[in-house]
């Protein structure tokens, strides 16, 4: 597959991303592109058609520790440092407006 030899443009990438690039950015971030572009056309042009895709490190198994019930920490040794508390809870001010009593 051959990808377009269309100058790419720093600006309009840069607004689609909605990145605010400042114009003396604009040449260094264009010739980056331009870079970019020619890396992966290098790499479009070779062979790899014998090559088997590379899925993750671990395809066979997936290792995973044994699941045991351990003791948690005490309720009154956590919420001891808390700046505010009910006793049974941290509270903590509302994050969507007021809260209503």
């Amino acid at each position: 597959m051959g990808r377009s030899k269309k100058k790419i443009s720093a600006e309009h990438t840069s607004r689609l991303a909605r990145i605010e690039l400042p114009p003396s950015q604009i040449p260094v971030v264009q010739s980056e592109l331009e870079s970019l572009l020619d890396f992966v056309g290098r790499i479009e042009q070779l062979d790899l058609d014998s090559v088997e895709p590379f899925f993750g490190i671990a395809i066979d198994a997936n290792p995973m520790r044994t699941d045991r019930q351990e003791t948690s920490c005490d309720r009154t040794d956590t919420l001891r440092n808390a700046p505010q508390t009910d006793g049974e809870s941290f509270l903590v001010p509302p994050v969507f407006g007021k809260q209503e009593s």
